[in-house]
């Protein structure tokens, strides 16, 4: 069983034994998240910002963090990749974050700026095909596949998922196809 306040406690104690390491201000924060206590979380990014305001990690964290608040996550990102131009991480994240604010060309030029930079990582291949089923890229949601299907690091469930997404999509296109077809006589 999970003991989140626990958790947050040990983080605590090792943020006061060695306040140098930021990865436990992020441990804390997202356990501040489970335990569904937002303003907490924030209270600890912010923390973090001003303890290492040179490290670009934390910004993108708080971008991910501030996924609900657009403008805020990408504002974070954006700082995250000027500090750190080629971590593919936050190009990822800010794709993400565009994805769902339905501006999918400017999301798909984020996460194949990822690919460029870590052409091994399946993930940034499915957050593409996501990218690409929103705007109906079909031709290259297929390409994009194929690429996944490369990767080494996928694993078998996500292969089987874009399989069946791809399917499912051809299948749609097809329909679309033949009702267009159809309204036409």
């Amino acid at each position: 069983m999970i003991s989140y306040p626990e958790a947050l406690k040990c983080f605590e104690q090792a943020i006061e034994k060695n306040p140098e390491d930021y990865e436990y201000f992020i441990d804390k924060t997202d356990t501040l998240r489970s335990m569904n206590k937002a303003k907490e979380a924030l209270d600890s990014y912010n923390q973090a910002i001003q303890r290492f305001p040179k490290d670009e990690r934390i910004y993108g964290a708080k971008g991910i963090m501030s996924s609900e608040n657009y403008d805020e996550a990408l504002k974070y990102f954006d700082k995250a990749i000027q500090m750190n131009p080629q971590n593919p991480s936050f190009y990822a994240g800010k794709g993400d974050t565009l994805r769902d604010m339905n501006r999918y060309q400017d999301s798909l030029k984020q996460v194949d700026q990822a690919i460029h930079y870590n052409p091994e990582n399946s993930f940034y291949y499915g957050a593409k095909a996501n990218a690409l089923m929103c705007s109906n890229y079909y031709d290259e949601l297929y390409d994009t596949s194929i690429n996944l299907r490369k990767c080494q690091n996928m694993p078998t469930l996500l292969q089987i998922g874009i399989q069946i997404q791809l399917i499912i999509m051809s299948q749609n296109q097809i329909f679309q196809n033949t009702s267009q077809r159809l309204m036409r006589l």
